[in-house]
């Protein structure tokens, strides 16, 4: 499994993903600092309002469409170098490609959500913000990773046997419903919802961008918890349903 990891990294060298990571990152920095700078100050300690606000977007934006872009990208390299039949070969099982490909998407959702961290923690240690806002922007990437992980499978699963089409629809689907569920209580029944959910509590901000009142419901850290294994619980699960149905449908 962590040579077909390896191999799926070393695919991807020369591809189009990696220079999206970093791109799509420092779009949402620029994001934050025009946002900071040029909106109206209605707020006390508005860097600090906006340095959360822009986790907010990003896990309504990159958690569904940003991931589908990224499942495009990868069906897109096997298609164009033909390389799926020669690695079944190698590896004997098409199940174990496939999980390889997800935790390989894993690996760049990762990549690009700590970017996103590194470069607001920057901007936030210029803005002189504290080191309470560095925990919070830590503790939002980190959360935003993680409950990231059950969308991999299914934008993946899209784009294999729908193609660019599936895979945005998929995607735009999941960029209209998670701000419209997370507030609500069936927001467990939409894995796009989690990471949307989950930082509430810290960021303090509605899904629709409106600041909460303290006795707000939606400020129930326990969501925290919940989001994060409500997520593992579906990686692990699509991830095996994904990867069978791809063995049948592609194995040897």
């Amino acid at each position: 499994m962590y040579k077909l990891f390896r191999s799926e990294l070393l695919k991807s060298k020369r591809t189009l993903l990696r220079p999206v990571l970093f791109i799509g990152a420092v779009i949402f920095a620029i994001l934050l600092m025009i946002i900071a700078n040029l909106a109206p100050d209605t707020l006390k300690n508005s860097w600090e309002h906006y340095t959360k606000m822009i986790f907010n977007i990003w896990t309504i934006s990159f958690n569904t469409l940003g991931i589908s872009l990224l499942c495009i990208l990868t069906e897109y390299t096997e298609k164009k170098n033909n390389t799926y039949r020669s690695i079944y070969v190698e590896a004997h099982s098409a199940g174990k490609v496939w999980v390889a490909k997800i935790f390989t998407l894993a690996f760049y959702s990762l990549m690009a959500t700590a970017l996103l961290t590194a470069f607001v923690c920057i901007l936030a240690l210029f803005n002189h913000l504290g080191t309470n806002t560095i925990i919070s922007v830590l503790e939002m990437g980190g959360i935003t990773w993680l409950t990231s992980l059950s969308i991999i499978p299914i934008g993946l699963f899209f784009a294999h046997n729908f193609k660019v089409t599936g895979a945005l629809g998929i995607g735009f689907l999941g960029f209209i419903s998670a701000p419209i569920m997370a507030p609500e209580n069936y927001w467990i029944f939409n894995p796009y919802s989690y990471a949307v959910r989950g930082i509430v509590p810290i960021t303090k901000i509605h899904p629709n961008g409106i600041v909460l009142e303290n006795t707000s419901k939606l400020l129930n850290t326990n969501t925290i918890i919940m989001a994060i294994l409500f997520a593992i619980i579906c990686f692990s699960i699509f991830t095996l349903i994904t990867s069978v149905i791809f063995s049948q449908r592609e194995g040897n």
